[in-house]
């Protein structure tokens, strides 16, 4: 099998996610934010990265959010509910295939949330005067336990049975001690005693930072976003994404396994958040405070080269032998940053977007070569294999 051929599913999948993002966007705000949010899900650090690799994670990336995307367009009024129920059941069996039982957690979990949590808090919080919260409080959560039935679909229960359940029965009887394996590989892995991790409850959220450069200075903003007035028009969908990403993410920080791609999944439900956030910072109508503009430029003129100084230390560290390309493409993101804070002014907003956009595929393109060929990950595989050799095996 060669590279591209082991890459092209990761490929095809981040396109399809791309274009996947766009539409569930379109729905939930309209055209223009909805580009925006494709435009996170295509351009980000994460997508770039996991586009190019033959690991899993992108097509389950791509698996998940059509699973999300289906129960929205299913729950909405006026929607084909029967078909996009069905579709979302199938959905759910393809990541399930994909890599079970991780899709249980990062999918069942937040949906449950959102549908008996997060919906009457919603509803409630809209209503007015305290007596009428307290009576209605009972009423919103048991409309949602009463309307678990319209979720349910025979034929998309079938089909989820139909494609999830013959893999795990054939290796059940062909796999001796199939059980133990899986309770190792799923459970142990989760308690932490399959492999002894020392790593901090909060390691995904310089993760989540990292994977959505360069748009993680938004982030911040675009996590509060359900809760600030200026995105009201947007909270029913901006609060599906929000349950979507905090659920995942307070899911994986209690896992004591944890490792940077589980984070993945969780791209698409930020890119939605950050649609709204991007548009009213760089397209919509909207007056800026001079003086605001100029500190802000220059703290950010500022911060670009010290945090690339740092990563560069960083890699220097993990990786001396790459540090040569590393070089070009970190001049190629402070000269990118520098210019697009340049042009960040009222009347050229757009094109520092898009200078801010090609920036980042210039530093990808520039480093990813380096980073597929180096040996830093296939280090303990080769002494592995020395200890293989020396032991006759």
């Amino acid at each position: 099998v060669s590279p591209r051929a082991a890459r092209f599913p990761s490929a095809i999948a981040a396109v399809l996610t791309t274009m996947l993002i766009y539409a569930l966007g379109r729905s939930m705000y309209g055209h223009r934010i909805g580009v925006l949010c494709g435009v996170v899900m295509g351009t980000c650090a994460g997508t770039f990265f996991f586009a190019h690799e033959a690991q899993v994670e992108m097509v389950l990336t791509l698996l998940c959010a059509a699973t999300f995307a289906c129960f929205w367009w299913a729950t909405q009024e006026g929607s084909r509910r029967t078909r996009w129920l069905v579709a979302f059941y199938a959905c759910f069996a393809l990541a399930m295939l994909a890599k079970a039982p991780f899709p249980l957690a990062v999918i069942g979990l937040p949906l449950a949330c959102w549908w008996f949590l997060t919906i009457p808090l919603a509803r409630l919080n809209e209503t007015t005067g305290t007596e009428l919260q307290h009576e209605r409080r009972w009423v919103l959560v048991w409309r949602q336990i009463v309307g678990v039935r319209r979720l349910l679909s025979v034929p998309g229960v079938f089909l989820f049975l139909l494609i999830f359940l013959p893999w795990p029965i054939y290796v059940y009887l062909h796999v001796d001690n199939a059980l133990d394996l899986w309770r190792l590989e799923f459970l142990a892995r989760y308690t932490g005693d399959l492999y002894e991790k020392d790593t901090s409850f909060l390691y995904y959220l310089p993760v989540a930072f990292a994977w959505m450069a360069p748009f993680s200075l938004s982030l911040p903003e675009a996590v509060s976003a359900p809760f600030l007035s200026a995105y009201r028009a947007h909270r029913k969908p901006l609060l599906f994404a929000f349950t979507w990403v905090a659920v995942t993410t307070a899911f994986l920080c209690t896992s004591a396994f944890k490792v940077p791609r589980y984070m993945i999944v969780c791209i698409p439900g930020f890119a939605l958040l950050l649609g709204p956030v991007l548009d009213r910072l760089f397209l919509a109508a909207r007056m800026f405070s001079r003086r605001y503009l100029r500190l802000t430029k220059g703290a950010l003129l500022t911060c670009i080269p010290v945090a690339v100084i740092v990563a560069a230390l960083v890699f220097a560290r993990r990786y001396p032998e790459q540090m040569a390309t590393l070089r070009v493409a970190g001049v190629i993101v402070v000269l990118g940053g520098v210019v697009s804070c340049l042009w960040f002014t009222p009347g050229r907003r757009m094109m520092s977007l898009l200078f801010l956009e090609t920036t980042v595929a210039l530093a990808f393109t520039s480093a990813w070569d380096v980073i597929g060929v180096s040996d830093a990950k296939a280090a303990r595989t080769r002494q592995l294999v020395e200890q293989f050799h020396a032991r006759l095996i």
